[in-house]
């Protein structure tokens, strides 16, 4: 019965080869490649969440609806976990009900989160007139 002693303590020289043109190939920019970071989105900055503005009304706005965005999912994930535990519940009416509970409380904490977004748009934007709020 052979017995395995473990990964090799070496590597090849061909091996350091194919990984150093893989790099060159795959992660290196070419010397002519320039990044513009504000290509393309004028007012901002490209980033991989999309255009976030520099100036402070677009950014609290850019802001509020990120934040808002990242509730929504939060709230269909605990809405898609209570949807779960209904369906597997079975007989289990303890389990039924707490996923009952659970899947109406992130309806309750969505509207919440809607109800908030739209308050602070009337109060900081319609009332105080403070920028990137209307």
């Amino acid at each position: 019965m052979k017995i395995f002693s473990g990964p090799k303590k070496h590597i090849s020289i061909l091996t350091y080869l194919v990984l150093l043109l893989s790099y060159f190939r795959f992660f290196a920019l070419p010397s002519y490649a320039v990044v513009d970071p504000t290509a393309g989105c004028s007012g901002g900055v490209n980033t991989a969440l999309g255009c976030i503005p520099y100036d402070m009304k677009g950014f609290t706005g850019a802001l509020l609806g990120f934040l808002a965005g990242i509730a929504g999912a939060i709230s269909l994930v605990i809405m898609l976990v209570a949807t779960i535990q209904i369906m597997t519940g079975g007989d289990n009416a303890e389990q039924v009900k707490k996923g009952k509970e659970l899947f109406t409380s992130a309806i309750i904490g969505l509207i919440f989160i809607i109800f908030s977004v739209t308050l602070m748009q009337i109060v900081a934007g319609g009332i105080l007139k403070i920028p990137g709020f209307s």
